[in-house]
């Protein structure tokens, strides 16, 4: 009977089915992973740097948005210092007022939403007309010392510091141009003070344009966030930021503020320092993209900085850095995506191929394992076949040389009770009693040792048929090997014929 057991089972650690798997699987992730190093590896930072240079042309085309805008209210208030009514008006000739007048009116209705006032100062501080009200003194005077000096010497517009007021809640600029007589004698000077409600608009937008997590700011040559956006879309209240400094003062400027009333008027500035800002202040560079972390804010921000070239005001577009690397991380995130359902793809195929694989190599093993049981118990039973063997011939040997024993003695007895029997008929009257009885005596012992030796001979018979029926049983056995072969090698022919369906015919 066949052996259940496998006597020396190799320990399986994986079976084919799963190596197979693991392959498939090697073979989508190594693609992944070159794909994957690839994007952070030159991909990525080319996202990232064409993200942050739309960042700063962004930024850019604002900076140049707003001195457009400037460049236009410069020209405005040049043209009208240039006038010639003004300037005959501001050389003593009266008659040409009502045309000042209406050129101020004019002008004011060039750009009704940003002008506030339009007016035409002396030379000693004085107001000489004005539309639609008078202009606001700055401290003590209508033009800022500090700008006086700028117009005194200058052909061009000069614009002023920001100034802020609370009540109709508008950041203004003043414009000046000196006016000057056919001598070239200064005889005047025309005040626009422009509302900065575009530009703040503008700053407004940011978020609209660059995202919800986007804003922008503006800073001036002292270092003050004079716009900032605003996403309480009320209008309400203003930035938390707004005017306020990124780093301390110096003494002069401080002493401006309370002087001149910059900016909110007040006699101390709020500072939310912020170092990154501060050096970049101080760099000459017209644009720059860095990394900075707001004060008011808890990650790290990408800004993107142009500097005007009609103001000393620097232009700040501040993105989350996460969103400038979102594209490179959603791409990446895509790519594991599709790697991760290639992965499932590829381990269900090789879980599968496997299957299909592993199934008749598995029955062939099975059939082979089978097998071999079946040839060790052929082998089992052909080794006794040999002792069977071995055993017969020594009993035949030996029966053989008790026959010869047997039958040489049964020669010699014959002979010698002849012999004896033909003395006795020669001799019969010439035998005493003596020597009769001693004849007789010894045909009596040698017809007794006759029949000892055919009791031998018939137990040696025995044994030999004994070894006759010994000798069909291993004929038997050595039929049943044979038939026990014949099943081994249709098995064999069988696995043989399964292992191919696999690997397919081959020609030697």
């Amino acid at each position: 009977m066949l052996q259940q057991d496998y006597p020396h089972r190799v320990k399986k650690f994986f079976s084919l089915s799963m190596y197979i798997s693991v392959l498939l699987a090697l073979a989508a992730i190594l693609p992944l992973a070159g794909t994957i190093i690839s994007i952070e590896a030159s991909l990525k930072p080319a996202l990232v740097s064409q993200e942050q240079n739309l960042l700063s042309n962004d930024a850019k085309s604002q900076v140049q948005s707003i001195d457009s805008y400037l460049i236009e209210r410069l020209a405005e208030v040049q043209n009208l210092s240039e006038s010639l009514p003004v300037k005959a008006f501001m050389s003593g000739n009266q008659a040409e007022y009502s045309t000042v007048y209406t050129d101020l009116f004019n002008n004011q209705h060039l750009d009704t939403s940003d002008y506030i006032s339009w007016s035409i100062l002396g030379l000693h501080n004085n107001v000489v007309a004005d539309y639609p009200n008078a202009p606001q003194k700055h401290g003590k005077t209508y033009i800022l010392p500090e700008n006086l000096q700028q117009v005194l010497n200058s052909d061009n517009a000069v614009i002023s510091d920001v100034f802020y007021d609370t009540q109709s809640n508008l950041a203004s600029v003043d414009i000046y141009a000196r006016i000057i007589d056919g001598n070239l004698h200064v005889v005047g000077f025309v005040r626009a003070s422009l509302a900065l409600s575009r530009i703040w608009n503008s700053i407004n937008s940011e978020w609209q344009n660059e995202g919800a997590n986007s804003y922008a700011f503006l800073l001036d040559q002292n270092g003050v966030r004079i716009g900032y956006s605003n996403m309480n879309q009320s209008g309400n209240a203003l930035p938390k930021p707004l005017f306020t400094s990124i780093a301390p003062l110096s003494a002069s400027v401080q002493q401006r503020i309370q002087s001149e009333g910059l900016y909110t008027g007040n006699k101390s500035l709020r500072m939310l320092a912020n170092a990154s800002l501060a050096n970049m202040q101080k760099s000459s560079s017209l644009s720059s993209t860095f990394q900075f972390q707001p004060i008011e804010l808890q990650k790290q921000y990408t800004a993107a900085m142009w500097r005007s070239s009609i103001t000393p005001w620097s232009y700040y577009l501040v993105k989350p850095s996460s969103e400038i690397t979102g594209l490179a991380d959603q791409q990446l995130l895509s790519t594991l995506l599709i790697g991760g359902i290639i992965l499932i793809i590829a381990v269900a195929a090789g879980l599968f191929l496997g299957g299909r694989i592993t199934g008749p190599i598995l029955r062939s093993v099975s059939s082979l394992r089978k097998n071999s049981l079946l040839l060790k118990e052929l082998a089992n039973e052909e080794h006794q076949v040999v002792r069977d063997q071995a055993w017969m011939v020594e009993a035949s040997q030996l029966g053989l040389k008790s026959v010869q024993y047997y039958t040489g003695v049964g020669s010699v007895a014959a002979q010698r009770v002849t012999k004896l029997s033909i003395d006795l008929i020669k001799n019969a009257r010439a035998l005493d009693a003596q020597h009769l009885n001693q004849a007789l005596q010894e045909i009596v012992e040698t017809a007794s040792y006759v029949e000892r030796a055919i009791r031998h001979q018939e137990h040696t018979n025995e044994k030999l048929a004994t070894t006759l029926r010994v000798t069909d049983q291993v004929t038997n056995q050595l039929t049943k090997s044979a038939e026990s072969s014949d099943a081994a090698a249709a098995q064999l022919e069988g696995i043989v014929e399964q292992l191919t369906s696999i690997v397919g015919k081959f020609s030697s």
